[in-house]
């Protein structure tokens, strides 16, 4: 039977590959959640990207990174 794990050459990836996976996939997905809901808001779109959006951004990745953690911590 195929498997995914066939794909690869040398099995599955790494944690490491797995992590950054994680993270950047957790990233895009509240950016996306959050930018969406900011303009349904009526925030102007200059302003999510820039001014407003700059602590928003940083809690996000700090976020990501806390979830990515829990997520590798949860698999092991």
């Amino acid at each position: 039977m195929n498997t995914i794990r066939n794909w690869f050459l040398t099995g599955w990836p790494s944690s490491r590959a797995l992590r950054v996976g994680y993270f950047i996939i957790t990233l895009i997905t509240l950016e996306i959640i959050i930018l969406v809901g900011l303009i349904t808001a009526g925030v102007n779109p200059t302003l999510v990207v820039s001014v407003i959006g700059a602590p928003i951004w940083i809690a996000v990745i700090l976020f990501s990174r806390r979830f990515t953690q829990w997520l590798m911590k949860a698999r092991t």
